[in-house]
């Protein structure tokens, strides 16, 4: 094994979009320190549980990622067309129907995400939160 193989497979690792942020040269510097000191095989497996162990993750980046993800997903969810049976089973809804599948799981769902989509084209009302039953 050569020591460039640690360096290669660190920033191998490192392409992983999941992780590409932290991909430094200082971090990938001491990736590759760790592996070799622990005489760890090189490959990414290594870099991930090296960089894993380093608990390098910043909250705030994070939580910005898992942001961007959640609204890719509701824009996407969001711009798929509507059927016409979608459209006829939403004005089919009693109230309390409507309330409870808007309002399930305590946040954002598909259904939530289609009928505020259909609120803004066909002028759908969205529910309001109501007081929960034997509350």
């Amino acid at each position: 094994m050569f020591a460039n193989d640690y360096e290669k497979y660190a920033r191998t690792f490192f392409e992983d979009p999941d992780v590409a942020v932290y991909g430094t040269e200082a971090v990938i510097a001491e990736v590759v320190r760790v592996m070799q000191g622990m005489k760890m095989l090189p490959s990414v497996v290594s870099a991930r549980i090296v960089f894993d162990a380093m608990d390098l993750r910043d909250r705030a980046t994070e939580v910005k990622r898992a942001q961007a993800a959640f609204e890719a997903t509701v824009a996407k969810v969001a711009s798929e067309p509507f059927t016409r049976n979608e459209l006829d089973y939403f004005s089919s809804l009693s109230r309390q129907d409507l309330h409870d599948q808007y309002f399930a799981n305590g946040g954002y769902n598909d259904f939530r995400v289609r009928y505020d989509a259909a609120c803004k084209q066909f002028g759908f009302v969205p529910p309001a939160p109501m007081a929960r039953r034997g509350a």
